[in-house]
């Protein structure tokens, strides 16, 4: 069985402190924690395949680094003029002699242990162990009863081996949580992935700005443009497909083969922290390789959150922290000003949702930050903006962002009398709202003869987070929604996917008609018979039925179909034939039947 990295840390006892030279390997059998027994070889190096190379204080860092790798199974320490690296290895090859080089294994045993499996048993610190102090007032026992993971008592499923205490202070880490700002994961993208060109177009329709579509019919990549149709390029493009987004009232060559253009609308995608990473190191680097991280946070399962301004210590527990690197433990808590008597912040960026134009979000240059908040001020889109003053660069925002710690920068509306209000989470999820699952199931869609479709997925009237779940409590088929922060949209859910079945997306806030409702009862499940899907039906791009023909049954409803030239689908519900050109959207629909014409001939 495989142990995540992290686990295996506190598997191990781990404790982390700043300032502290070595690590100490507190076996329970005994240890030596330095060069002793020949575990750690001066003046040697040996061959093997590397996994990474990363600079490091120490040898003794250096063999920390290798400690929480679970590939690695050597560590080469090596000194040279320009710096101190330290090569972690997945196998050990020949021996040499290297002046400038220390080797050795993750770990140090002694010699009634050299024949002994180094994968430790079941051990658990002190509950109220102090995680500040020495190693000895942090000491481990065998655990009594083997149990699942747990983040407060750190425990971990038993392996066969002896029993082993770990300190990793060389890596200046804790094992604590703390209050800071967040550094957000701002993801800039321009495509989605769509299953036909239709769903492309639509998602153009309903997506503020976008003009026309562009589909890749083999990726089935969509991209979406915020161009006039004067200003639109088309270059020829095997296998793409183009067009604008509704062909409401477009005559000819609407949708166009074998085109595309180049210039895609950008949109800004948040999440809260940086991901799932195979260990604490690698969000160390993440760290190290972001612009205005000060900090770490590594979860217990496995999440990677990076902080642009440290602050106190909280009491949450399963955390690693630390660090981009030894040479930065120690952080300043930054003060930040309150607004100035123009409700501009100092020493604050709000990053995501630049307004665009073309490849920049810069608005322009502007010699004060007074100018940038009058031009924001000027652009009926924006809501919010960034102000660089070494570089005098005024960037202009359609939403205010997501906090960030960021010296030199200023940030504000464009003016006091217009200021976005702020989410209050602790209501919504009083509510039994939540933020950042997209839950998954059909959505109910509503008219609007303006797409081609003739159909839309979001219900603009609900404009807000309290409106959505109002309007998806007073229609007796919606189970659940989804709200867009960023795109402003509701939409509600007719058929709920499972408690499981979501995408992660920060910009998503997502629950029940109401608490009561939380937990169902939901439809579930819908059942075939012979050709027909019960319960479920394909909505829009509906052809319509000649009013003479008299249509009592299902199947007359599918005869209709089979007869009809253009019909790929058909939907009978409540004495009614619906006949569909385009079988593309679905919707449950309790009662009603349908079918598809290839499924039924």
């Amino acid at each position: 069985m495989l142990i995540p990295s992290f686990l295996l840390s506190l598997y191990l006892g781990v404790v982390y402190t700043c300032h502290t030279t070595e690590i100490q390997y507190n076996w329970s059998l005994g240890a030596p924690s330095k060069d002793t027994d020949g575990c750690i070889e001066m003046n040697t190096s040996y061959d093997g395949t590397e996994i990474k190379q990363l600079i490091s204080p120490s040898f003794v860092n250096c063999q920390a680094q290798c400690a929480i790798v679970n590939a690695c199974v050597w560590f080469k320490f090596k000194r040279s003029d320009l710096a101190e690296t330290c090569f972690l290895m997945s196998t050990k090859g020949a021996k040499n002699n290297d002046t400038d080089a220390v080797s050795g294994p993750p770990h140090c045993l002694t010699k009634d242990l050299k024949t002994t499996s180094v994968i430790p048993t079941l051990v658990t610190l002190k509950p109220n162990a102090s995680l500040n102090n020495s190693t000895n007032s942090n000491s481990v026992t065998p655990a009594t009863k083997p149990k699942n993971f747990d983040p407060v008592t750190s425990m971990i499923p038993p392996l066969p081996g002896p029993t082993v205490s770990f300190n990793l202070s060389a890596l200046c880490m804790q094992a604590v949580a703390y209050d800071g700002i967040t550094l957000p994961n701002v993801i800039v993208t321009s495509d989605y992935i769509l299953k036909h060109w239709q769903e492309c177009q639509q998602k153009c329709f309903e997506t503020k700005l976008c003009t026309f579509f562009t589909y890749n019919t083999e990726t089935t990549v969509c991209s979406l443009t915020k161009d006039k149709a004067e200003d639109v390029k088309p270059k020829p493009a095997p296998g793409e497909i183009y067009g604008p987004s509704t062909c409401v009232n477009i005559t000819e060559n609407c949708i166009k083969q074998n085109q595309t253009f180049s210039n895609k609308l950008k949109r800004a995608g948040v999440k809260e922290d940086f991901g799932v990473f195979d260990n604490i190191t690698s969000c160390q680097e993440a760290c190290q390789n972001k612009a205005g991280c000060v900090w770490f946070m590594f979860s217990s399962k496995n999440r990677c959150q990076l902080l642009s301004a440290r602050f106190n210590k909280t009491g949450l527990p399963g955390y690693i922290s630390g660090p981009p690197s030894c040479a930065e433990d120690n952080p300043e808590s930054p003060v930040i000003p309150p607004p100035d008597e123009n409700c501009i912040e100092t020493d604050v960026e709000y990053a995501g949702y630049n307004i665009f134009k073309k490849t920049s979000s810069m608005d322009s240059i502007q010699d004060t930050v007074e100018k940038c908040q009058e031009a924001c001020r000027n652009n009926t889109d924006c809501k919010w903006f960034n102000y660089l003053a070494s570089m005098k660069k005024c960037y202009l925002k359609y939403k205010k962002g997501y906090k960030q710690y960021k010296k030199g920068l200023k940030s504000g509306p464009p003016s006091c009398e217009n200021i976005e209000p702020e989410l209050d989470e602790e209501r919504l999820n009083d509510l039994c709202i939540v933020r950042g699952k997209q839950q998954l199931g059909y959505n109910k869609y509503s008219y609007d003869n303006r797409s081609s479709s003739g159909i839309k997925k979001s219900h603009s009237e609900a404009t807000t987070i309290e409106k959505c779940q109002e309007l998806c409590k007073n229609d007796s088929d919606c189970v659940w929604f989804n709200f867009d922060i960023e795109e402003n949209s509701c939409f509600l859910l007719s058929f709920f996917g499972g408690d499981d079945r979501f995408f992660e997306m920060y910009d998503i806030w997502s629950g029940p008609p109401s608490c009561e409702r939380k937990d169902g009862p939901f439809p579930r499940t819908y059942a075939r018979d012979n050709c027909l899907d019960k319960n479920m039906r394909y909505v829009g791009f509906t052809k319509p039925v000649n009013d003479t023909v008299v249509i009592k049954s299902v199947e007359d409803c599918k005869s209709l179909c089979l007869a009809t030239k253009e019909c790929q689908s058909f939907s009978y519900l409540e004495d009614k034939c619906y006949l569909t050109e385009t079988p593309v959207f679905l919707e449950f629909n309790e009662g009603a039947m349908m079918g598809r014409k290839t499924d039924c001939s």
